[in-house]
């Protein structure tokens, strides 16, 4: 069987029910009629049963949804349904019925009105019970579905933590002996080499946010921890061009205390650092960070050389990953947008915190 024969199967499958028990429910209430009443014409029985069949779809399907939104309307379709029911009943079982096997009934308006509003509101009930039903079942099935989309969404982001640990672990060579070896050679730089040293304690303090952030059972971090990230890298860039390079950062003060997912601005502003110009006063690097009511704002520009330096496709592969951790952690919370404005590169992100 295909999935489209499987699926089809399974779309019909509540109208075969349905059928099956208007029929159980048609057979029932003829052969009571039967036992009870001989003389009845089956004409007149079953064209009255297709009426509160379509009744009781219309008031199952229609009608009642609106109790969710206008109680009054409700009960204002009700009773035009009643009256519209009462109308086809008639019109069946007299001028038809008398037309069809040539008689004359005769027309009681009582009985008729007790008999045909004892079918009408027998059938409401049931609808309304249907109704009740189809609904509470939609809800569960609404919570279900919120509950594994919740579930999919924590497996995630275990799945998106536990493969940055594995890629930080399989990019170190024992970070421990890495740290002492860093420290013997700032401690033997530091009279030789200030700026050396510098440079060693700099790397030391990046390498060990990086662990740390990434081994840490909190997924947030306070963004005066990302800053303080951010200025190491900086320092470490004009070490490496003596002081020679063109960075503005800015930031609110008010926002140190925003918790952010570690990590995640620093390839973007490598990048700037990896493809832009760096060594023109007039064409800086700007990184900005500003907030505004409940959202985040990150802003970082680089201006294009015109001989543009060869795209690494690793880069490629750190932005799509930083885009992918946004949207598991913050999903419709966030904006981004990259683009090309003249000589400029500007790739920003917008944060609802």
């Amino acid at each position: 069987m295909s999935i489209d024969e499987f699926l089809m199967k399974k779309q019909f499958e509540p109208i075969k029910v349905q059928l099956i028990l208007w029929t159980l429910y048609f057979l029932l209430k003829l052969v009571l009629l039967y036992i009870l009443e001989s003389d009845f014409y089956f004409v007149d029985f079953f064209l009255s049963h297709v009426l509160l069949a379509l009744v009781f779809y219309i008031n199952s399907a229609h009608v009642l949804n609106y109790c969710k939104v206008n109680l009054f309307k409700t009960v204002y379709l009700s009773i035009a349904c009643l009256a519209l029911y009462l109308i086809m009943r008639y019109l069946i079982k007299i001028p038809f019925i008398n037309f069809l096997y040539g008689i004359k009934q005769g027309f009681q308006l009582k009985l008729f009105l007790i008999e045909s509003g004892y079918l009408y509101f027998q059938l409401y009930l049931v609808s309304f019970g249907y109704w009740t039903i189809k609904r509470s079942a939609g809800i569960l099935q609404k919570v279900e579905k919120e509950k594994s989309e919740i579930l999919i969404e924590k497996q995630s982001k275990e799945i998106l933590t536990a493969r940055m640990e594995l890629d930080f672990l399989k990019a170190q060579i024992n970070p421990h002996f890495l740290y002492n070896t860093l420290s013997f050679l700032y401690g033997k730089s530091v009279n030789n080499s200030p700026e050396l040293a510098e440079a060693i304690y700099l790397l030391s303090n990046i390498m060990r946010y990086s662990l740390s952030t990434t081994e840490g059972e909190n997924h947030y971090v306070r963004l005066s921890k990302e800053l303080e990230h951010i200025e190491n890298l900086i320092k470490i860039y004009k070490i490496r061009f003596n002081n020679q390079i063109h960075v503005k950062l800015s930031y609110d003060p008010l926002l140190k205390n925003v918790e952010v997912i570690p990590l995640i601005f620093i390839t973007v502003i490598e990048n700037a650092f990896k493809y832009g110009i760096l060594h023109d006063p007039n064409k800086p690097i700007a990184i900005s960070f500003k907030i505004e009511e409940n959202y985040l704002y990150f802003t970082c520009i680089n201006h294009v050389p015109v001989t543009p330096r060869k795209y690494n496709e690793s880069s490629g592969i750190g932005l799509k990953n930083t885009i992918r951790r946004l949207t598991i952690y913050y999903k419709d919370r966030f904006e981004h947008k990259n683009y090309v404005d003249g000589d400029r590169y500007i790739f920003e992100v917008l944060l609802r915190i």
